[in-house]
């Protein structure tokens, strides 16, 4: 059964809301560790598309920049991103514990 755009909409709005009060130290890692920017102390999720996710980082001396960080493949449906950026935090932690 396909969800309705509706049923869509809700688990976009529920899984952005979700990253950004409970998973920002995860978002921050992805920045650092796939994009190397290491100002980056705070991050929040704007957004997501099946291809990429958009990030904004924000430092301690009041920077803030958006990113855009790419999936390996595009997703299916909405449903697939949480594993999806679960294996992208896991990925950025090894990254981060190799530099």
């Amino acid at each position: 059964m396909k969800d309705s755009p509706e049923s869509q909409q809700k688990f976009v709005d529920f899984a952005i809301a979700h990253m950004n009060e409970d998973h920002r130290k995860d978002m921050r890692d992805m920045i650092k560790a796939f994009l190397s920017v290491n100002w980056v102390t705070d991050a929040e999720m704007l957004g997501f598309e099946a291809e990429e996710i958009k990030l904004r980082g924000y430092g301690e001396q009041g920077q803030a920049e958006m990113f855009t960080l790419p999936f390996d493949t595009p997703l299916k449906n909405v449903r697939e991103l949480r594993p999806r950026l679960v294996e992208m935090v896991k990925k950025a932690r090894e990254i981060l514990q190799t530099d």
